[in-house]
């Protein structure tokens, strides 16, 4: 016969039980709460700058690699064109975004992202006139005048704009595919002035040109991460990317801007840059949907994203970032 333990009583099960019950709380708590982010799958994209090819071959290595590194998948997508990349942002699609200084602005203050790694230097533009035009000769003189240089949103072209407070009086803009568009058509009178990046200064014939005025200086395209990637994750992406390891992967993209290495990117450097195209993409929300049923203006420049483009020549320097 099996002798009865006085131990062994109800209480004794159901105190065992509960411990046992805590015990497995705490360990849902850290499985929950340490890497099982991991086990996570982000989406990495960035503007339809280039075509799908070409985007496909520069930042699927970057995502490629920090799958690997990190341990969690890390995916590559492409919007279609520029509506699709403001709903995707709208909806909070992505995780990490790479793109332009004003973009990375309006995700910070819009859309709560984190600042991550930047390229180093400045993007700063030139607007240029004709030398022996004698009626333009500053900036103010191209009030309701033609001014070439690419559509919103490039960072450019709103950068200058933000110099006429008074949207009557501002220049009238022909679009065009580039700067080096933008410089001929200012040449050969298409156009009273044009926008280039300050380098191709270095490039063109400064004896045919007259400065007329230069943006000032903004920090480099940077990555964001939205809400969804956590503070360790982060820091993980950050180390991952300034590591030697990151040169290879990253080559072809930082080969776009001539850049060596990442910076780490400050939300701060980037403060009030948002407010450029908060007036053409309007803000989100309700506002922004109003905005788009009544304002023809603001269809017409966002119908007008597709057709714009950044090119990156191959010999412009780390100091002072390169725009088509």
């Amino acid at each position: 016969m099996i002798s009865k333990d006085a131990s062994c009583t109800p209480n004794h099960w159901y105190r065992v039980a509960g411990v046992l019950r805590g015990c497995l709380g705490l360990w849902v708590l850290l499985v929950i709460s340490f890497p099982a982010q991991s086990q996570q799958e982000y989406i990495l994209s960035t503007p339809p700058w280039k075509s799908p090819q070409e985007s496909r071959a520069i930042y699927e290595p970057i995502a490629q690699y920090l799958s690997t590194v990190l341990g969690f998948t890390i995916t590559y997508h492409r919007p279609d064109n520029w509506l699709s990349y403001r709903d995707a942002l709208h909806n909070d699609s992505y995780d990490i975004v790479f793109d332009d200084p004003h973009f990375v602005s309006y995700r910070i203050e819009h859309y709560g992202h984190i600042p991550l790694v930047k390229i180093p230097g400045e993007v700063i533009f030139a607007v240029l006139g004709r030398k022996n035009d004698q009626e333009i000769t500053e900036y103010r003189d191209l009030a309701g005048r033609t001014l070439c240089g690419q559509g919103p949103p490039h960072l450019g072209t709103l950068r200058f704009l933000q110099r006429f407070e008074n949207p009557l009086r501002q220049p009238i803009l022909l679009p065009t595919s580039g700067w080096r568009e933008s410089y001929a058509a200012a040449l050969d009178g298409r156009c009273h002035a044009g926008i280039v990046p300050m380098e191709a200064l270095a490039r063109i014939d400064k004896h045919q040109v007259r400065v007329l005025y230069l943006t000032d200086g903004t920090p480099g395209p940077a990555f964001t991460a939205g809400r969804r990637v956590s503070e360790f994750v982060r820091e993980q992406i950050v180390a991952a990317l300034t590591t030697w390891e990151a040169r290879q992967p990253t080559r072809q993209m930082r080969a776009q801007y001539d850049a060596n290495s990442y910076a780490i990117a400050d939300a701060e450097e980037y403060q009030g840059l948002h407010e450029m195209l908060d007036s053409v993409w309007g803000r989100p929300g309700p506002i922004l949907e109003l905005g788009m049923g009544t304002n023809m203006s603001h269809c017409l420049a966002l119908h007008g994203l597709a057709g714009i483009g950044i090119q990156f020549p191959s010999d412009s320097s780390d100091s002072k970032l390169a725009y088509r």
